[in-house]
């Protein structure tokens, strides 16, 4: 199992690398880290207005990952003159957890994220957010998630 989770992993990575590939001749990618619930790597697509925002976490010694995107619609609402504005997001998304341990379950829901950002430098971008969950398989359970977080847009 500990293969699968390898791979998936991968998988995942491979084809977030892709995506930047494309969007970032046009300087829209974001890359970084978060802490929280979940903990891992982040990536966005689309710094502002209209973006998509993806997560992923593992579990080495539990066997598991966990995957998380999102549509964002963000808006500004604190504008100190002469810096970036403080911007409120948010939008639906899923989530996807594999736990390879013992029982291989395969955890599937809706997701919504919302939260506020600041870019602190050119290519610099804070975030603190909250997301709140619906797993839909393999059982209906309620899970909230909180983060913040750092993304560097070269």
């Amino acid at each position: 199992m500990r293969r699968t989770v390898l791979l998936l992993a991968t998988a995942t990575l491979w084809v977030a690398s892709a995506a930047s590939t494309e969007v970032h001749a046009q300087g829209n990618v974001g890359v970084g880290v978060q802490i929280g619930d979940i903990t891992g790597l982040t990536l966005k697509l689309g710094p502002t207005g209209r973006a998509y925002d993806f997560a992923a976490a593992w579990d080495f010694s539990a066997e598991s990952v966990v995957v998380q995107g999102h549509l964002l619609l963000d808006h500004p609402v604190l504008t100190v003159a002469g810096t970036s504005p403080v911007r409120w997001f948010y939008g639906p998304g899923g989530v996807i957890g594999l736990n390879a341990g013992d029982n291989d379950d395969v955890a599937v829901g809706l997701s919504f994220n919302v939260g506020l950002s600041y870019f602190f430098a050119p290519a610099f971008e804070g975030f603190a957010q909250t997301t709140p969950r619906l797993l839909l398989l393999p059982a209906s359970e309620f899970d909230l998630g909180l983060a913040i977080g750092l993304r560097f847009y070269p």
